[in-house]
C-alpha cells in the first residue's frame, strides 16, 4: 500500500497524477476539501518545505492518529522510533522518502 504518491523531484509533479488534472498545480475548487497529502505536495512543490520536513510531517500525522493520542508517551515515542527506522532502512520507504527529496533516504 503506497501512502505517498511518488513525486518527480525535478518537476515536483506527482507521477501518478491523472493526465487531465495536475493536483499540485491546479488550484482546488472554492470550498473543496484538500487532503493533507495534497497540501503537503503543494508546499513541497512551492519550496516552502524540504523533503526531510515532508517526511517529518507525514510521521507527525501518523503519530497524531486517534489511536496513538490515547497511548502512553513512551509507546508513542517507541512507535516514532520504529517508523523512523523503517523509513531509513526499508528500500521501498526510503525510495519514497528520497522521491520527496529527503536527504537521509535512499
Amino acid at each position: 500500500m503506497t501512502l505517498i504518491p511518488p513525486v518527480d523531484p525535478s518537476s515536483s509533479v506527482l507521477l501518478d497524477a491523472e493526465p487531465h488534472r495536475d493536483p499540485v498545480v491546479e488550484a482546488p475548487r472554492v470550498g473543496a476539501a484538500v487532503d493533507p497529502i495534497t497540501r503537503l505536495a503543494e508546499a513541497l512543490a512551492r519550496g516552502e518545505i524540504t523533503g526531510d520536513e515532508a517526511v517529518e510531517r507525514i510521521l507527525e500525522d501518523v503519530l497524531s492518529d486517534e489511536f496513538l493520542l490515547g497511548a502512553p508517551p513512551q509507546l508513542a515515542a517507541e512507535v516514532r522510533e520504529v517508523l523512523t527506522a523503517m523509513v531509513e532502512t526499508s528500500p521501498h520507504l526510503s525510495s519514497l522518502a528520497a522521491s520527496l527529496g529527503a536527504r537521509g533516504a535512499g
